[in-house]
């Protein structure tokens, strides 16, 4: 079976190509497949990617120090300024997802706090995508 890993808006739009490495989604994909593969299943593909790369801890923390080190290799400081951005507008929204499920009662097989963290991460960059790098599409 192959998999197309799909660019997302902000990868097409906005000339975006981030560098994380894609072995250890591949193989977190093959660990949590699915016939159905649902929105659980996608969490848990997203969640063992994340801490795989060292992203996220194993108890849903977000690895700030990684995520600079990330920061800090973009290849122009306009990158750079729009990933902080994003970095702060999307930790305050995972803090305010992490409060809402832990009041949850049945809570889900894997946390989808990676996953929208990085979702999060991708569009907030897109709104602020240097002029430099944005392309009608």
């Amino acid at each position: 079976m192959i998999i197309r890993l799909k660019k997302s808006d902000a990868q097409v739009c906005c000339m975006i190509e981030h560098s994380f490495p894609q072995e250890p989604f591949l193989e977190c994909y093959e660990r949590h497949k699915t016939s159905s593969m649902n929105n659980e299943t996608i969490m848990c593909i997203h969640q063992c990617y994340y801490e795989a790369i060292g992203f996220f801890s194993k108890d849903e923390q977000i690895q700030s120090d990684k995520y600079l080190t990330y920061r800090d290799s973009l290849d122009s400081e306009k990158h750079q300024t729009s990933f902080t951005f994003a970095l702060k507008a999307c930790a305050q929204i995972a803090l305010d997802i992490i409060k809402h499920f832990a009041k949850v009662e049945k809570k889900p097989r894997c946390s989808p706090i990676p996953y929208l963290f990085n979702r999060c991460l991708m569009e907030v960059d897109i709104v602020n995508c240097p002029s430099d790098r944005w392309i009608d599409c």
